[in-house]
């Protein structure tokens, strides 16, 4: 069995170093040598050695997720940790020393020109820093575990934020009001100490970032994030539209939203709140979902049902909801094991039905690529991995009367109007993080005006007189943004992207599956932009395309209202 295999891999400083050793090695010789075919096997050596590494490194930090107080996984994540910094700095080099070889045509055709382009990217960030990657790590972990330790009194119960999310949505209003305000008085409570650790990452990080001689980690990041085909001012465009069309047809909703609820203005305990009588529920427990899913992706397509029929079967899906896992979820790839893996929280609410589709997205993309030995062709650029993601939720949504049935309808209004909230919330989180990454901000009390000052312009209606909110501090409960503060913007650029795939589909569904199918089949060997041109596809940087794309959000929407 795959988990067993899993379970079985044992993580030590010296398999660590030693891949470290022998990827430096190489990388030497491959700086020496001149034969293309001899280049050619040095690379396959290098990508043998970083395969295993990865496999190690999410071996790891999943079985981390799934226990936080796993002795196993505590001892192999700081190994990680202590090494993660010479591991970069060696792929750097590596790539420093692709990008120098004078003649690449036999790289081209082996590996692909993007791959060549990502190494020119890349190589800007080698540093002799290591010891900051390792602090960066060390402050992202401490960060967490102050938001995982929160414990709430609620309800007769001591509830982690995680299970307090349960009672976000209950239909008694009492009870809902009640439950905010708790998560809100425990995160104000932890607010300081937040406040203390995200000044040391500010430091940290910016001294990464001129390490590398960056001016500041924003710049730093758009390398890092590899957006190597576009720039800052097309994500000037796309935001400046997404502000102009999409934050309108938000408040349009809301307006609805309120008029639902019997209220004049949205009150924060409603704001996730959608309808009167209660939000959409499944009407399957966790195995019945799992049993409807099976049937749905196999209805899609037979290699689709194929795959999460395999990954059920082998515990490559972690939903269980229990003590000491780690909030949040991830997708990813044991290379070595060929197997795309992933875990979440599952919490028995609308969402959390639409993370599993989610993830499964990426883990198909991942599948469907399994086969390639280059990590960054088997991987794309975070951007264009969350459109897999987020066309696999719209794809599955033709299917979900299965699940939701009289609620179906409520349940698609919640699942668009939260694609519109993505595309505002994470437009809003890359205009803060890029002001506050830029090397000026000493320390996040600055940090909270310019959150006060951005969140207003995102969400003009919203005036919530709460400490919470008027302090600016809405910012700090979200983790992912503290991992990867420039992660953000790509989950909106993929939902445009995956609006135009919906769209197609839903135009002829046999030929949108296909292209669908086959873009994902591209892994890492095709650039952001170049999506647009080879699919024919509506662009998140072209003004009337992002028009196109509100109307036709509007447009499904209505007809379910």
């Amino acid at each position: 069995m795959i988990q067993d295999k899993i379970n079985a891999i044992k993580i030590t400083e010296t398999k660590i170093k030693n891949i470290i050793k022998r990827i430096e090695e190489q990388t030497n010789k491959l700086s020496k040598e001149k034969n293309y075919d001899n280049q050619l096997k040095i690379i396959e050596l290098i990508c043998k050695d970083r395969n295993k590494y990865l496999t190690y490194y999410w071996t790891s930090y999943i079985g981390y997720l799934k226990n936080i107080k796993d002795e196993k996984y505590l001892k192999s994540e700081t190994i990680m940790a202590k090494y993660e910094g010479e591991y970069n700095n060696a792929v750097y080099k590596f790539f420093e020393t692709i990008d120098s070889i004078k003649e690449k045509n036999h790289i081209v055709k082996n590996y692909g020109k993007r791959f060549i382009n990502l190494a020119h990217n890349q190589k800007l960030l080698l540093s002799d820093r290591t010891d900051l990657f390792e602090e960066e790590l060390s402050l992202r972990k401490e960060y967490r575990k102050v938001l995982n330790n929160i414990r709430i009194n609620f309800n007769n119960e001591e509830l982690s934020l995680i299970k307090l999310n349960k009672y976000l949505q209950d239909p008694n209003e009492e009870l809902r009001k009640e439950a905010y305000d708790k998560r809100y008085e425990a995160l104000l409570n932890v607010s300081n100490d937040l406040e203390q650790i995200f000044n040391k990452l500010l430091e940290v990080r910016q001294k990464i970032a001129l390490s590398a001689n960056f001016k500041n980690y924003t710049d730093f990041s758009f390398i890092k994030m590899n957006r190597v085909d576009y720039t800052e001012k097309d994500l000037r465009i796309f935001k400046d539209a997404i502000h102009k069309y999409f934050v309108p047809l938000a408040e349009k909703l809301k307006t609805s939203q309120a008029k639902r609820l019997n209220e004049e203005t949205l009150s924060y305990y409603n704001a996730s709140f959608l309808f009167k009588d209660g939000n959409a529920k499944a009407k399957y427990d966790l195995n019945g979902i799992l049993t409807e899913l099976q049937k749905i992706f196999t209805d899609i397509d037979k290699e689709y049902g194929k795959l999460f029929k395999l990954m059920l079967e082998n515990n490559l899906i972690d939903l269980e909801e229990r003590e000491n896992k780690s909030a949040g979820g991830i997708a990813t790839f044991l290379p070595e094991l060929k197997v795309p893996i992933f875990i979440k929280r599952y919490m028995d609410n609308s969402q959390n039905f639409i993370a599993i589709t989610h993830e499964f997205g990426h883990s198909l993309q991942l599948y469907l690529n399994k086969d390639k030995l280059l990590h960054e062709n088997r991987w794309p650029t975070f951007d264009i991995c969350e459109i897999h993601s987020t066309t696999m939720e719209l794809l599955v949504s033709e299917y979900v009367e299965r699940i939701y049935k009289e609620d179906t309808n409520k349940h698609l209004i919640t699942h668009y109007t939260n694609l519109i909230e993505i595309l505002i919330r994470t437009s809003a989180v890359d205009d803060f993080k890029t002001m506050i990454y830029n090397g000026n901000i000493k320390d996040s009390k600055e940090v909270n005006e310019i959150w006060k000052s951005i969140s207003k312009k995102y969400y003009p209606s919203i005036n919530y007189e709460l400490e919470y909110f008027k302090n600016g501090i809405t910012w700090q409960a979200d983790i992912n943004r503290i991992d990867d503060p420039f992660y953000g913007i790509d989950y909106a650029l993929a939902t445009i992207y995956a609006l135009s795939f919906y769209q197609k589909y839903k135009q002829d569904k046999k030929l949108g599956l296909e292209i669908f199918t086959n873009f994902c089949k591209d892994g890492g060997e095709i650039s952001f932009k170049e999506i647009a041109t080879k699919y024919n596809l509506l662009s998140p940087f072209n003004e009337q395309d992002l028009i196109e794309l509100s109307k036709f959000l509007e447009n499904l929407l209505t007809k379910l209202f």
